[in-house]
């Protein structure tokens, strides 16, 4: 944690930041029940939020000193069990009601915002570049679930809504509100450009 939040940018702070989501990934609940078969949709809540959460952190952090990751800092494993536990007490509950899953969706944070900026992980020019095709797909699968799924539509040019209802659009297909898809799709794009980081990359 330590390094990456010290080390100036580049291929080295990179490769750690990537193993430190990785970290973040492995300590979130699976999206899997015990039969490993069906997926659950607040586990899938509660990972994002995590994930979520730490990635804003450490864009914050990059702007200027956030002192919230200090505490990441000296205990790492605590820090994330309680971002944890406070997604779960809150999508538990949020489940337990009758509301629409996306009704009361967050609105995205200016930092995601700024982050996003004029990204495009599917610049043309970029896909052309084997490496960094790889370091893409490998970005990808480790987003969320949720978003993993709108960012794989995305790349198959499948639109976020369409007036046509003969024309598939990726909130039909996942049964949300175009918001809550542009909302997820923006904290997707956040994540990636924070994982591509590169000299002259996005």
């Amino acid at each position: 944690m330590y390094f990456v939040r010290n080390l100036p940018a580049g291929a080295h702070r990179d490769k750690l930041t990537e193993q430190l989501l990785g970290r973040v990934v492995r300590r979130v609940p699976r999206t899997t029940d015990a039969s490993g078969h069906t997926t659950s949709l607040t586990r899938m809540n509660i990972r994002e939020d995590v994930v979520d959460r730490f990635v804003d952190l450490l864009l914050s952090d990059r702007e200027g000193y956030d002192d919230r990751l200090d505490y990441y800092e000296v205990n790492f494993n605590s820090a994330i069990a309680r971002d944890r536990q406070d997604a779960s007490i809150r999508h538990w509950t949020h489940e337990n009601r009758s509301d629409d899953l996306g009704s009361d969706e967050v609105e995205v944070s200016d930092r995601v915002e700024a982050a996003v900026g004029d990204c495009d992980p599917f610049d043309a020019d970029e896909l052309d570049k084997r490496n960094y095709r790889l370091q893409l797909d490998d970005a990808i699968d480790s987003l969320p679930e949720f978003q993993r799924r709108i960012v794989e539509m995305l790349r198959q040019e499948i639109p976020i809504e369409s007036k046509d209802p003969s024309i598939a659009s990726i909130s039909k297909v996942l049964g949300k509100a175009e918001k809550t898809i542009r909302t997820h799709r923006d904290k997707a794009f956040a994540s990636l450009r924070l994982r591509l980081e590169r000299k002259g990359r996005m």
